[in-house]
């Protein structure tokens, strides 16, 4: 094994650490090279929540060999450690959080839910605090339009299935392949687009619903106010994309 006096007065060294459990990566982790292994295993214990009992560290140098450095009181320097090896952090508990992703994956964390008639009881929430501000001056809240459940009606019969259009803003071309509803979209009328160019977030489905068939990036979801139909022949296109789409 190395000898720390070979390494001058300078004993640090920045390691890039890794987990066996976690996606969590710890680039330039400095570590003094006089630490004991114990020492170390404490000092990632506080970063990656794996107790030092249950913990084995592997080194791992530019070439792809490991080594195990299963002696806790060896001095870190004892294994040869050099800058930008990686050391990997084996979780052996069992019973460890973060097998499974339990501590990166907050889809797991159980949320506090409440219902509608239970919190509309109480007094002290922001729909009773909303609600008396529209009392006192209607206009700081005005009801929008998109909650009518015929919004843009009127645009929407002038547009009909296999015109060609123009998108807003942008001027983006396409054919029309879908109008109406879509209930997942939100109330009022929409218009599907099968776009000449990659330049849509869509590929003809919402939230896994199928409107139409196209290609990814083709298709895109617009208000009829958005869509303008006549006499457009595919052309080049300015490939932005646009935030006011679905």
């Amino acid at each position: 094994m190395a000898s720390l006096s070979s390494l001058g007065s300078n004993t640090t060294v920045k390691v890039h650490v890794t987990h066996s459990h976690l996606q969590l990566q710890m680039p330039e982790t400095r570590l003094d090279l006089n630490m004991t292994i114990r020492g170390v295993k404490d000092k990632l214990c506080m970063r990656t929540g794996t107790a030092a009992a249950y913990m084995t560290l592997l080194l791992k140098d530019g070439s792809g060999a490991v080594i195990t450095m299963s002696e806790d009181d060896k001095m870190l320097g004892y294994y040869g450690v050099r800058d930008n090896m990686t050391i990997t952090v084996v979780d052996n508990d069992p019973h460890s959080l973060a097998r499974g992703g339990g501590l990166e994956d907050l889809s797991q964390v159980e949320k506090y839910e409440i219902s509608d008639s239970a919190y509309d009881t109480r007094d002290d929430t922001f729909r009773k605090f909303k609600a008396k501000l529209q009392v006192a001056n209607p206009s700081m809240f005005p009801v929008r339009p998109e909650t009518d459940p015929e919004y843009q009606l009127e645009a929407a019969t002038q547009i009909a299935i296999g015109n060609r259009c123009e998108v807003q803003p942008g001027g983006r071309r396409g054919e029309v392949k879908f109008v109406g509803k879509i209930e997942s979209m939100g109330p009022g009328y929409w218009v599907g687009v099968q776009l000449d160019e990659p330049t849509g977030k869509s590929d003809g489905s919402f939230k896994g619903e199928r409107i139409f068939e196209c290609a990814p990036k083709y298709g895109a979801f617009v208000r009829p106010e958005k869509v303008v139909v006549g006499d457009f022949p595919a052309d080049d296109l300015d490939l932005d994309l646009h935030d006011d789409e679905l």
